[in-house]
């Protein structure tokens, strides 16, 4: 847990948040604990140009700090939503 909120990584509050929000499930298996959850990605290509790609650049999170993400667009799913 020393780790959590450091850097780039999300606080345990932020954990917190996702499954009061039902966003996120924590199961126990041979290996610990893991969070699972479920998520969409989004892939946006202008017509006629194959080779480009809209990204997030960067995410922000409420205490001021930034992640670099450079990735397709995406967002977790409710535990209710297909």
């Amino acid at each position: 847990l020393s780790n959590w909120g450091v850097g780039s990584a999300k606080t345990v509050e932020h954990l917190f948040e996702e499954l009061e929000a039902e966003e996120t499930v924590l199961q126990l298996g041979a290996r610990g604990v893991r969070r699972w959850l479920n998520v969409v990605k989004v892939r946006i290509k202008p017509v006629g140009e194959p080779g480009l790609l809209l990204v997030e650049a960067r995410q922000i999170f409420p205490d001021g700090r930034e992640r670099a993400r450079g990735l397709p667009l995406s967002e977790k799913m409710f535990a209710n939503e297909a």
